[in-house]
């Protein structure tokens, strides 16, 4: 990867992580990253990577970011990095970051060279593909990069273009499901001027907050 100058995964963090040279480094010195959302690790799973570590070794190369304080901030390979220390190793290959990296970077490092898509929420999907837009890279090399449907990359950067602003904030993972516009509802929202859009989003979410169902939400949806 860090010599293959065709990868759009290395062009698009380039800037970002030192793909030039790979370092050993103790995994003790390694740190969890706290706003990692995901904290929990299927165990059979992660029993099938220890014991392919152990006869394989490490694979993959993991990402952290230096700190001042000696210690390396894990950016993507909490996973291998769990399984390694369960392995009894005592060091990990890992690339440097720069800087600490945005939403779309950490998805990207999270992807590749993943067989399986990495889930996160619409609202950080959405964060994401309006990231790589900026970067100019296209819809079509967006969805190889990340495992996904041209359509699917389309519709989210319809959100990320047209919603607007608070009610982008209402799709945030970290609210209540009551509490949260999800993809399709947003999706219908665009329809609409951008002066009602928050308008109709409250009404959604009062309307899920009653217990409606989805019919007589759309009901209600239809009197915008």
């Amino acid at each position: 990867m860090a010599n293959d100058k065709s990868d759009p995964v290395l062009e698009a963090l380039r800037d970002a992580v030192d793909f030039s040279q790979v370092h050993q480094v103790s995994l003790e010195k390694i740190v969890r990253n706290e706003t990692q959302p995901r904290t929990d690790f299927d165990e059979a799973d992660m029993l099938d990577l220890i014991a392919s570590i152990r006869q394989f070794g490490q694979k993959d190369t993991a990402f952290v970011l230096p700190q001042a304080d000696g210690t390396y901030l894990m950016v993507s390979g909490e996973r291998r990095w769990r399984a390694m220390r369960r392995a009894f190793l005592v060091t990990m290959r890992v690339h440097f970051c720069r800087r600490e990296l945005t939403t779309a970077e950490t998805y990207l490092l999270s992807c590749h060279g993943n067989a399986r898509q990495v889930e996160q929420s619409t609202y950080d999907n959405v964060v994401m593909v309006r990231e790589l837009l900026q970067k100019k890279i296209a819809h079509e090399q967006i969805a190889t990069l990340v495992s996904r449907s041209v359509s699917w990359v389309g519709q989210h950067a319809n959100v990320a273009a047209n919603l607007v602003a608070p009610v982008f904030e209402m799709m945030r993972g970290d609210r209540d499901e009551s509490d949260r516009i999800t993809l399709e509802e947003a999706s219908r929202i665009l329809s609409m001027a951008p002066d009602i859009q928050l308008t109709a989003a409250g009404f959604i979410l009062a309307a899920k907050k009653k217990g409606g169902s989805k019919a007589s939400q759309s009901i209600a949806f239809q009197a915008f």
